[in-house]
């Protein structure tokens, strides 16, 4: 085998010393292809090679290739700002998440200092949140909280209770301020509360929460 070494990939001559350096070939190539030049220098070009060196070649014309090339070259363009753009809403929607999440936990921590209940409920009446207050009296999680109702942690006569107190909030958007005497389940203890409780609104005005705030009055 021989080795060659190719000291440029780049050079320029004129018609002449281009069918020299061809003529110099042992063999012509298996295939020969025109595919620079204006149209008419090109066919002249490989007209020239047909009659000295007796090859057989096309003109091939690469201008269609412009058109292509601006529109693939815009396209990427396109598809890097679009990617650009992808990249600086996800870190302003992780940098809002970030906030968010921080300011979640501060707010967590100033109502788990406070001595009242205080809890969120959905429409249906189930857990959404409650306070280190409330999580004490039933001795339970947060995870074992959300999503449950007050049969779950009250008994059944508390839980009625609480169920037809709550309806006027989610129902009929009042304000209710009213004294609560619970019985949590499993015990034979009665608390005395009084509890204000107020609807959530959306934008629109419609009631999507229950917000109460029951405080122990057992002993006053």
């Amino acid at each position: 085998a021989r080795i060659y070494t190719v000291g440029g990939l780049s050079a320029h001559a004129d018609q002449a010393a281009l069918l020299g350096w061809l003529g110099s070939f042992h063999e012509p190539p298996g295939h020969t292809f025109v595919v620079h030049g204006e149209a008419s220098a090109s066919e002249n070009f490989a007209h020239a090679i047909e009659q000295q060196l007796g090859w057989q070649l096309r003109v091939v014309d690469l201008r269609w290739l412009v058109p292509l090339a601006a529109v693939l070259l815009t396209a990427l363009l396109v598809l890097w700002l679009v990617n650009r753009r992808l990249r600086i809403e996800k870190d302003r929607v992780q940098q809002q998440s970030a906030n968010l999440e921080a300011s979640e936990q501060k707010l967590t921590s100033i109502l788990d200092g406070v001595d009242a209940c205080i809890y969120l409920k959905d429409t249906q009446g189930r857990y959404l949140f409650a306070n280190r207050a409330v999580r004490q009296l039933w001795q339970s999680e947060m995870d074992d909280i959300i999503g449950f109702g007050d049969e779950k942690f009250f008994d059944a006569a508390t839980a009625a209770n609480i169920r037809i107190n709550d309806r006027r909030v989610l129902e009929n958007g009042e304000t209710l301020k009213a004294e609560e005497i619970n019985t949590v389940d499993g015990t034979l203890k009665s608390v005395t509360y009084q509890s204000t409780k107020m609807p959530l609104r959306r934008p629109d005005g419609s009631i999507y929460a229950l917000c109460g705030i029951s405080t122990d009055i057992s002993e006053i």
